[in-house]
């Protein structure tokens, strides 16, 4: 019996091919505006870390002085997202988490040793300790990390992404060659597979939707190299450095280190925390640290919702998208309306030779299923062009956060078969109430 329905129904649509068209633009056209901004909200919001989120935490010290900060105009009584490098420094020494990572950053050409330094492609670059790499899950291509010992002497070593390995050594395993950065030579320890982190918390916040820095080195190694760009630096000063050399900023109680742990069980974040409080009442003693408390850990949800990662104008934009969904359906509803209307007289005659209202809702089910799936595919194709063409115009942004995964495409296709459905309910009702008499009189 359904494929007699649905065989009644393919012949509808085709006796009103514009009107079934434009239904199925009209829930098309919803389901791409709706969809396309759904899923990049959808990308942005996804858990970044499976399975770790909740066991890493960044730390945040107020090492304020009692003078308003230098060159400052926030709340004062706060922390901010980053440390002071003495800081960073001691909470490695204290070896207090399983796992823990200082997180700086500078600026510089890099080039390969067969290149010249007019050939240089300016790039952030990342510096890190040893345990990033397994805290936050690196995929490796070839290689792996750098050895303790390298980390902790800050040697000349460096990891690249898989697109910066691609463009200087043609994607061949380049473990052992070297890279110029600046004007040092570093040997290539690893390589990076793709790495489709989002949100990269481990950053800026508005480095979060970029793709992964191409170039790794060791924390260390920036210090002692006293390799820093401060026009591209996120920073604050609670006093002035002594003097403009970095050696000073070093040395000064300028905040700039990002600083993240992972502990496991909350026994572990419990005497986490004692020490970071433990730390700063040692730490006064030395003139630091003059202002009571406001020490946290945040985990990376927590890191995330504090930071605005995730605007509130894109959640405004999901819902809006909706809103613009629902008009849709609403004029489709209207069509499907009067395409039912016009078989009035078929329904009238259907009824006087025994059909039930059943059958005719049924068949009439069936008809809008056919349109519903026909939407669908349109829709699916339609958001793919969406995000294609949202990839174009915000190019900065990782390409990750305009691709779908099988969970979104299956929402695509489901939310416009139910809400295609649902909505032509009214209208089938509607068909399905006119009375036999009536219809058989006018013939």
């Amino acid at each position: 019996m359904f494929g007699y329905y649905l065989k009644i129904a393919w012949v509808s649509i085709r006796k009103t091919p514009l009107l079934s068209l434009l239904i199925v633009l009209t829930v098309a056209v919803g389901i791409a505006a709706s969809m396309t901004t759904y899923t990049v909200q959808y990308m942005m919001s996804k858990d970044p870390l499976p399975g770790l989120s909740d066991r890493t935490f960044q730390i945040q010290l107020n090492s304020w002085g009692p003078e308003k900060p230098y060159g400052y105009e926030g709340d004062e009584e706060r922390t901010t997202r980053h440390i002071t490098l003495q800081d960073a420094k001691n909470l490695l020494a204290a070896k207090q988490a399983p796992l823990q990572t200082a997180i700086g950053e500078f600026a510089e050409f890099v080039y390969s040793e067969d290149q010249s330094f007019s050939d240089g492609i300016g790039t952030d670059i990342r510096t890190v300790t040893i345990d990033f790499f397994a805290m936050m899950r690196a995929p490796f291509l070839y290689g792996t990390a750098w050895s303790a010992e390298d980390d902790e002497a800050g040697t000349d070593v460096t990891i690249i992404s898989k697109k910066l390995n691609d463009k200087l050594f043609g994607g061949v395993n380049s473990i052992g060659k070297s890279i110029v950065i600046g004007e040092r030579q570093y040997r290539i320890v690893g390589v990076m597979d793709d790495w489709p982190m989002l949100p990269k918390f481990y950053g800026a916040p508005f480095e979060a939707y970029q793709p992964t820095r191409d170039v790794f080195v060791p924390f260390f190694n920036q210090i002692r190299h006293e390799l820093l760009t401060r026009s591209e630096l996120a920073f604050n000063c609670w006093t002035a450095p002594a003097d403009d050399s970095i050696r000073a900023f070093f040395n000064s109680e300028c905040v700039w280190i990002m600083f993240w742990v992972q502990l496991d069980t909350p026994s572990d974040r419990k005497r986490y925390l004692d020490f970071i409080f433990d730390y700063a009442k040692d730490q006064r003693q030395f003139g630091r640290f003059q202002r009571d408390g406001f020490h946290k850990m945040y985990s990376v949800e927590e890191f995330l919702l504090n930071e605005e990662v995730v605007s509130k104008d894109t959640r405004i934009g999901v819902w809006l998208a909706f809103l613009f969904l629902i008009v849709c359906l609403l004029n489709c509803m209207s069509l499907m309306t009067a395409k039912f209307h016009s078989k009035a007289a078929e329904v009238g005659l259907r009824r006087a030779v025994g059909a039930s209202k059943q059958n005719l809702f049924a068949q009439f089910s069936c008809e809008i299923l056919l349109l519903a799936l026909f939407a669908s595919v349109l829709g699916m194709l339609m958001t793919l062009a969406g995000l294609h063409f949202t990839k174009s115009a915000y190019s900065y942004l990782s390409a990750e956060l305009m691709t779908m995964d099988v969970n979104m495409v299956l929402a695509t296709l489901g939310l416009a078969i139910v809400a295609t459905m649902a909505f032509g309910l009214l209208p089938i009702i509607k068909a399905i109430q006119v009375q036999p008499a009536s219809q058989l009189k006018s013939q």
